[in-house]
Protein backbone atom coordinates (compact mmCIF):
# COMPACT_ATOMS: atom_id res chain seq x y z
CA UNK A 1 0.00 0.00 0.00
CA UNK A 2 2.89 2.37 0.64
CA UNK A 3 3.91 2.07 -3.00
CA UNK A 4 0.40 3.03 -4.10
CA UNK A 5 0.53 6.08 -1.85
CA UNK A 6 3.86 7.04 -3.46
CA UNK A 7 2.16 7.14 -6.87
CA UNK A 8 3.74 3.91 -8.13
CA UNK A 9 1.68 1.36 -9.99
CA UNK A 10 2.46 -2.33 -9.52
CA UNK A 11 2.25 -4.97 -12.20
CA UNK A 12 2.66 -8.73 -12.39
CA UNK A 13 0.08 -9.94 -9.85
CA UNK A 14 -0.62 -13.56 -10.64
CA UNK A 15 -1.29 -15.73 -7.58
CA UNK A 16 -4.35 -15.81 -5.34
CA UNK A 17 -2.73 -17.25 -2.20
CA UNK A 18 0.48 -16.55 -0.32
CA UNK A 19 3.04 -19.29 -1.11
CA UNK A 20 3.55 -22.06 1.44
CA UNK A 21 6.10 -21.19 4.08
CA UNK A 22 5.24 -17.48 4.18
CA UNK A 23 3.04 -15.80 6.76
CA UNK A 24 -0.11 -14.53 4.96
CA UNK A 25 -0.59 -11.88 7.67
CA UNK A 26 2.86 -10.34 7.11
CA UNK A 27 2.63 -6.68 5.99
CA UNK A 28 4.46 -7.54 2.74
CA UNK A 29 2.62 -10.80 2.00
CA UNK A 30 0.61 -9.14 -0.79
CA UNK A 31 3.83 -8.74 -2.81
CA UNK A 32 4.27 -12.53 -2.86
CA UNK A 33 1.21 -12.78 -5.09
CA UNK A 34 3.26 -11.50 -8.02
CA UNK A 35 5.24 -13.78 -10.29
CA UNK A 36 7.08 -10.78 -11.70
CA UNK A 37 6.91 -7.62 -9.62
CA UNK A 38 7.23 -4.33 -11.46
CA UNK A 39 6.77 -0.82 -10.14
CA UNK A 40 6.44 2.25 -12.31
CA UNK A 41 5.29 5.83 -12.30
CA UNK A 42 3.91 7.70 -15.30
CA UNK A 43 4.54 11.42 -15.45
CA UNK A 44 4.34 14.03 -18.15
CA UNK A 45 7.80 14.94 -19.44
CA UNK A 46 9.12 17.13 -16.62
CA UNK A 47 11.25 20.23 -17.06
CA UNK A 48 14.03 18.32 -15.26
CA UNK A 49 14.20 15.78 -18.10
CA UNK A 50 17.12 17.47 -19.85
CA UNK A 51 19.03 18.41 -16.71
CA UNK A 52 20.94 16.91 -13.80
CA UNK A 53 17.78 17.46 -11.71
CA UNK A 54 16.30 14.35 -13.36
CA UNK A 55 18.31 12.21 -10.93
CA UNK A 56 16.66 13.92 -7.95
CA UNK A 57 13.22 13.52 -9.54
CA UNK A 58 13.80 9.80 -10.15
CA UNK A 59 15.10 9.33 -6.61
CA UNK A 60 12.00 11.04 -5.20
CA UNK A 61 9.72 8.59 -6.99
CA UNK A 62 11.71 5.38 -6.54
CA UNK A 63 13.06 5.81 -2.98
CA UNK A 64 9.79 4.42 -1.54
CA UNK A 65 10.64 1.09 -3.20
CA UNK A 66 13.82 0.58 -1.16
CA UNK A 67 12.17 -1.15 1.83
CA UNK A 68 10.41 -3.59 -0.52
CA UNK A 69 13.64 -4.24 -2.41
CA UNK A 70 15.51 -4.91 0.84
CA UNK A 71 12.79 -7.24 2.11
CA UNK A 72 12.75 -9.21 -1.14
CA UNK A 73 16.55 -9.36 -1.21
CA UNK A 74 16.73 -10.66 2.35
CA UNK A 75 13.81 -13.11 2.31
CA UNK A 76 13.26 -14.47 -1.18
CA UNK A 77 15.71 -17.05 -2.52
CA UNK A 78 16.39 -16.81 -6.23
Amino acid sequence: KKLDKAGLSLGGKHFKKTPKGFDPSHPNAEYLLYNGLTAAVELPVPPQFASQDLIDLAFEHYAPMLPLHEWLRDHIAL
